[in-house]
């Protein structure tokens, strides 16, 4: 199988991170951030016209330039592990890998085998959720990890005492990754399924707190069944929202008894707390 490696140029650092939310919408595969330059890979045959116009639209209008390359299947697990590098949360948390060596000064130690799966820690909304998590009164509560990525949340949640502990995600390989890092750590048994929001509620909920880091549209558009799967003030911790478009998700959630209660923001991303009225 062959893939088209593109290699994407900012203007600054602090707009890489705003490509990889950009570009996700196309189907690309695997994403490398480096310094200014962000590295994607698409599978040929699932690159089309309409990606390829959409591509150059996002890049002009944000002024970045881009190359192309076509190159031979890749390893990804393996490149993912070869530059996995741990993710050190203040003094708060690390999340690393079992090939690395356990770190003092930490209050925390999460440990996750790096797979393709979003959500290794290095994302400045990954490391707000967990700051927010940190500061909640977890010890007995239910918690659902919605679009759990490599469960690093749902893992975080379990540590601080929260149980039981659910983390749901449409792709495969998110689920059995999660599941895989689970053992990883000392909580109790994890369930990570690939149900959608409304099979996990009519099984497990409501819940007590809901952690979403995933897209906008995505939060904008479960809206109804995220309500629903609260308790009465139960708390939603919502992320993957850039800055700019915070304002966007908390006028909406206003209509479906969602009290706005703070907005966290870092290198342009939002992580915002919402309690269920």
């Amino acid at each position: 199988m062959q893939y088209i490696q593109f290699d994407i140029q900012c203007t600054q650092a602090e707009q890489v991170e705003f490509a990889l939310a950009y570009l996700s919408e196309l189907p690309f595969e695997a994403f490398e951030e480096r310094d200014t330059e962000l590295i994607a890979w698409v599978q040929e045959t699932l690159w089309d016209s309409g990606a390829d116009r959409e591509m150059a639209r996002i890049c002009k209008e944000h002024k970045w330039s881009f190359t192309f390359k076509t190159i031979e299947d890749v390893n990804w697990n393996k490149a993912w592990e070869d530059n996995f590098e741990p993710v050190r949360i203040g003094s708060l948390a690390i999340i690393r890998a079992p090939f690395h060596k356990k770190e003092a000064g930490f209050e925390y130690d999460v440990m996750i085998q790096p797979r393709m799966s979003f959500g290794t820690g290095h994302h400045a909304t990954t490391k707000m959720m967990i700051e927010s998590i940190h500061e909640l009164e977890l010890k007995g509560k239910s918690v659902l990890d919605f679009g759990c990525g490599t469960g690093i949340l749902a893992i975080f949640a379990a540590i601080k005492g929260a149980d039981p502990v659910s983390g749901i995600d449409n792709e495969p390989p998110a689920v059995e990754n999660s599941l895989e890092n689970v053992l990883l750590n000392p909580v109790k048994p994890i369930d990570f399924t690939g149900e959608t929001l409304e099979e996990i509620n009519n099984r497990k909920g409501p819940f007590d707190v809901i952690l979403g880091n995933i897209q906008l549209n995505v939060l904008r558009d479960h809206a109804p069944i995220l309500l629903e799967s609260l308790v009465s003030g139960g708390i939603l911790l919502a992320s993957g929202v850039l800055a700019q478009n915070a304002d966007l998700l908390i006028d909406h959630y206003v209509n479906y008894q969602l009290e706005w209660l703070e907005t966290k923001e870092e290198s342009g991303w939002s992580c915002i707390i919402f309690r269920k009225i």
